[in-house]
């Protein structure tokens, strides 16, 4: 009887060890409720859309402009052009006008990602892509680490670091004329507010209206 307990037991942990955390992800007009805000459970792909998938990059966004790049290192725009814009947007507020999210959401304030944060979770893998999960794995969603797009000098502009290493998202808050503030996370940071260049290029996750 030992035996059997004891292959059983080596079974279900087997079982546990998937990669995938075991969350409820519904779709992403749904979103799931953490600490009373209500977040997608996809990241922006083009602008007004959703990702396929919980893991899935999607696209790259500067601060309170509405155009979407891509990670691949083409730095392909969501209106097929490759014109990198290097400069700061101007603005004490991300617009209306320029949130990609899709209708009936939009991006985050700081505090709503502080808030995320506080919710706690782990550092884990989704179908192979790390990231971090927020919040619980019965009630949370999962953020790629997906890097983040430089805008340095003229031959790295766009050029895409620390991918699979740490996540970088906007919220609409500002920081001073020429910075607003992102949450980054890695395998040891939980998620820490920073501020940072406005036209760098960071993912997004939206907050339900």
């Amino acid at each position: 009887m030992r035996k059997l307990l004891f292959f059983t037991t080596v079974l279900l942990l087997a079982a546990c060890s998937d990669d995938t955390p075991i969350i409820n992800l519904p779709a992403p007009d749904t979103g799931v409720v953490i600490n009373g805000v209500r977040w997608a459970t996809r990241n922006v792909a083009a602008p007004g859309t959703f990702a396929e998938n919980p893991e899935d990059v999607g696209m790259f966004f500067q601060w309170n402009r509405q155009i979407g790049w891509t990670n691949n290192g083409s730095l392909l725009n969501s209106n097929n052009e490759t014109n990198w814009t290097h400069t700061n947007q101007a603005g004490a507020d991300w617009y209306a006008d320029n949130d990609p999210c899709p209708e009936g959401w939009r991006v985050p304030t700081q505090a709503e990602l502080m808030s995320l944060r506080d919710a706690g979770g782990s550092w884990t893998t989704m179908n192979g892509v790390p990231g971090r999960l927020f919040g619980t794995r019965s009630n949370g969603i999962f953020l790629p680490a997906s890097g983040w797009l430089n805008n340095g000098n003229a031959d790295n502009r766009g050029a895409l670091y620390d991918e699979g290493r740490l996540g970088l998202y906007w919220s609409r808050t500002i920081s001073g004329n020429n910075q607003a503030r992102s949450l980054m996370f890695s395998s040891s940071i939980a998620g820490g507010m920073r501020s940072n260049g406005r036209a760098e290029g960071y993912n997004i996750r939206c907050v339900a209206e």
